[in-house]
């Protein structure tokens, strides 16, 4: 469980938070996606400026978590979302014309 207040893990059955002091500070966070291995990958193989980007957002998604902060991390997940699908996209794109290239310049020669 992590406190609403300061962002730290506390025991499942504390009533408070043993940092801050807050009561009742204790919520099961939401499971949101993060997308950080696809990031990941579509900086690796497809195209790394758009998958640095959703790299970032992936990375956010874990942090505003821990604050609590359940509509940013949401905004955040569908962010890396966007700009994975960007990154793929545009490495299937950048692959398609290289390899027309390829063909005619072989057919040239």
């Amino acid at each position: 469980m992590v406190c609403r207040n300061c962002g730290r893990n506390i025991h499942k059955g504390a009533e408070a938070c043993a940092y801050c002091g807050l009561r009742r500070a204790t919520e099961p966070l939401p499971d949101i996606r993060t997308y950080l291995a696809e990031a990941i990958l579509v900086t690796i193989f497809c195209f790394m400026p758009f998958g640095i980007v959703a790299i970032v957002y992936a990375a956010q998604v874990s942090a505003f978590l821990r604050r609590g902060d359940v509509v940013r991390a949401k905004n955040a997940s569908k962010m890396a979302r966007i700009w994975m699908n960007i990154g793929i996209w545009t490495g299937v794109g950048l692959l398609v014309v290289a390899v027309l290239i390829l063909l005619m310049v072989k057919k040239l020669l």
